[in-house]
């Protein structure tokens, strides 16, 4: 009878086998407990070895013979540790347990092979279990198994692409985005045991990001034989084998564009599916890539707009005039980063009869429209004021009459002041200020003495309601050392904070600061205040002199600073 009639592909292997030679003898000397465990063996479409008698000898089925490669057929008959020489030390010990009559369980277990010409990182899920006599002797071990090399492989590759995708979101530079992928790329060495990233040289702020991996050799600058980078290259070279991929960005020109190279670890084959690993690593270095240039495009986008509105800004807002015995200053900070531009406005002139006119005031908007609106209204209460030489309750009726008569639709608040010639104020030579106030936050008033008064006349009527809407005129003195302060609602209202309490904290702001020189008062109350960065502010600050006007009649340059950046007393 043929022992091996029913091992199916198998039977001329095991029928070639000089068993006389083998550790577990002549098929005839075979018990009963092996011949029954090969039957089941062979008649399994599972993975299933014996692993026979004191010398550990091999005896397996059809099936697992894809787990072993080109071990087979010499492993028939074999002593494992002399099939296994390279997984040896993992498995001798869970053998050991086995033949003792403990079963054990391994789950996606790491056991290195030697069976396609090179040593491979293989994974496996398997089981050693004691197989007994009908005496209850311990004569070998069944291990079922399960390779589990593609899962683990593919698990592994896929967390390593989600964290790539998540430390390069975000990315502010295409520096930033190499330096990432480094980094991430650096924690897998089984798959990537070395690797360059080359950036396009058009590539903004590009830089090389060399070798990731613990003691990589530098890796070639280009393949020796002529690439067009155009699709995947795989090139032979000392040692294993280089892996270039091109690296694109949208739009980006250059005679050559970036790389990854990536020497293929050994122990893993370079099959179709590590190539498609590789190219969804470039991809992804190329979607952020992609990314950053566009926030590049929009940062040169922004800034140019940014140039353009601080332009036109500074042409509609423009330097106060600075009478002799008076000091103006003046700043103007706008309501976000992208459009230095708004509605706010400020303007100090001198009439024809020498008085001096402050305005300011504050369109409806934050953008484009609502300055061009505000240098309508700016121009022509500035025209009126000075054609006139009216009160300045007249000549906010005269603009709000304009602004209805021309169609300009809008609504804003302003406050006009006039400051008249000296006047003896206690032997001293004081000044007469005259105001009216459409809907704008009042001024407040910096005594010679440091005191704070809020000059908090009813307010009148915002422009653009009523033309017809009564408009009253309030006068307090100035004395010498004296300073007015005007300013836009950003500065002391917002969401968080009503105007009561706002200018209270400005009041308090400038209680005690009468000594400082106006220029650094601007920036002492744009620094401190807790002003609401998407309105726009202005603050306008005017003081009499001292003495008999000895400051100069130069007209001061209009600054913008940021808020925070005040320059110290």
């Amino acid at each position: 009878m043929d022992p091996f009639a029913h091992a199916g592909a198998l039977a001329d292997a095991y029928r070639a086998v000089d068993w006389s030679r083998s550790p577990v003898g002549d098929p005839s000397t075979w018990s009963p407990t092996l011949l029954q465990a090969l039957e089941t063996a062979w008649s399994s479409r599972f993975p299933i070895t014996l692993i026979w008698g004191p010398e550990l000898v091999l005896l397996y089925n059809e099936a697992y013979v894809a787990l072993i490669g080109d071990k087979h057929p010499a492993a028939l008959g074999e002593r494992t540790r002399t099939v296994f020489p390279e997984a040896w030390d993992g498995i001798a010990p869970l053998l050991e347990q086995a033949t003792r009559g403990e079963a054990t369980w391994s789950a996606d277990a790491l056991i290195p092979l030697v069976r396609h010409g090179h040593l491979e990182d293989c994974y496996f899920t398997f089981s050693y279990s004691p197989v007994r006599s009908a005496a209850g002797v311990i004569e070998g071990v069944v291990d079922i198994s399960v390779e589990t090399t593609r899962q683990v492989v593919d698990a592994r590759r896929l967390a390593l692409l989600s964290e790539l995708g998540i430390a390069l979101s975000g990315s502010a530079s295409a520096t930033q985005v190499a330096q990432r992928a480094a980094e991430v790329l650096a924690g897998d060495p089984a798959d990537l045991p070395a690797l360059a990233l080359r950036l396009p040289r058009s590539t903004p702020a590009a830089e090389a990001v060399d070798e990731a991996g613990a003691g990589a050799p530098v890796l070639p600058a280009a393949p020796s034989a002529p690439w067009d980078g155009d699709r995947p290259l795989l090139e032979p070279v000392d040692g294993g084998v280089l892996a270039w991929l091109p690296v694109r960005v949208t739009g980006a020109r250059s005679e050559r564009g970036g790389h990854l190279v990536v020497r293929l670890p050994p122990a893993l084959a370079a099959d179709p599916d590590h190539l498609a690993f590789l190219a969804l690593v470039a991809r992804a270095v190329e979607r952020a890539l992609d990314a950053v240039a566009v926030l590049e495009a929009e940062r040169r986008a922004v800034a140019d707009e940014r140039r353009l509105s601080e332009v036109l800004q500074h042409s509609l807002l423009t330097p106060p005039a600075q009478p002799a015995g008076v000091a103006v200053a003046v700043r103007y900070e706008p309501a976000g980063e992208q459009a230095s531009i708004g509605g706010d406005w400020y303007d100090a002139f001198v009439l024809p009869d020498g008085d001096l006119v402050v305005a300011i005031g504050d369109v409806a908007g934050h953008d484009r429209d609502a300055a061009a609106l505000m240098g309508q209204a700016r121009n022509l209460l500035r025209g009126i004021a000075y054609a006139t030489q009216a009160a300045a309750s007249r000549v906010l009726s005269l603009l709000d009459e304009a602004l209805e008569g021309l169609g300009l639709d809008t609504t804003a608040t302003a406050v006009v002041a006039r400051l008249g010639p000296p006047v003896d104020h206690d032997g001293a030579q004081g000044r007469s200020l005259r105001w009216s106030n459409a809907g704008h936050p009042p001024p407040l008033l910096l005594g010679a003495d440091g005191r704070v008064r809020l000059l908090d006349h009813r307010s009148d009527l915002l422009l653009g309601l009523d033309p017809a809407a009564a408009r009253a005129d309030h006068e307090v003195l100035l004395a010498p050392g004296d300073t007015l302060v005007m300013c836009t609602d950003g500065l002391v209202e917002h969401r968080r904070q009503p105007l009561d309490v706002g200018l209270g904290r400005l009041a308090d702001l400038l209680y005690g600061q009468q000594d400082l020189d106006v220029e650094i008062l601007c920036d002492r109350l744009v620094a401190g205040s807790e002003r609401h960065t998407e309105d726009d502010v202005v603050v306008l600050v005017v003081r009499v002199q001292a003495g008999q006007g000895s400051e100069s009649a130069a007209v001061r340059r209009v600054t913008s600073r940021p808020t925070g950046s005040s320059p110290s007393a």
